[in-house]
């Protein structure tokens, strides 16, 4: 029996004054999920959803595709399995790292 369909997006979030990240501190969010549905539509629906509850705002989709029609490295399935089966046994979105940026950290660099 195969496992049911998942959708991979890899995105950039920005944060509001209500999400737990504090945007004068916190410029951007870049991260991936899953979302447990083998339906476009439905999986776009479900993570703005999931991003709606955590009050951040989408700024860029970089990658949203089904999880099964990609031809993952064996070190990139590893990684995916866990928080993909997550996704599959709760019903929900599961976030990957969220990894952040503030501006003011790129004004340094110049």
């Amino acid at each position: 029996m195969s496992e049911p369909a998942t959708y991979f997006l890899m995105v950039e979030l920005k944060p509001t004054a209500e999400s737990a990240y504090n945007p004068a501190e916190v410029s951007g969010i870049f991260t991936h999920c899953f979302v447990p549905s083998g339906n476009f539509y439905e999986a776009v629906t479900m993570f703005e959803g999931a991003i709606a509850a955590q009050n951040l705002e989408l700024i860029n989709i970089e990658w949203c595709l089904l999880y099964d029609s990609f031809d993952w490295t064996p070190e990139d399935q590893t990684v995916h399995t866990k928080l993909r089966q997550k996704a599959i046994n709760t019903g929900e979105v599961c976030f990957g790292e969220m990894v952040t940026w503030n501006d003011e950290d790129e004004d340094e660099d110049e």
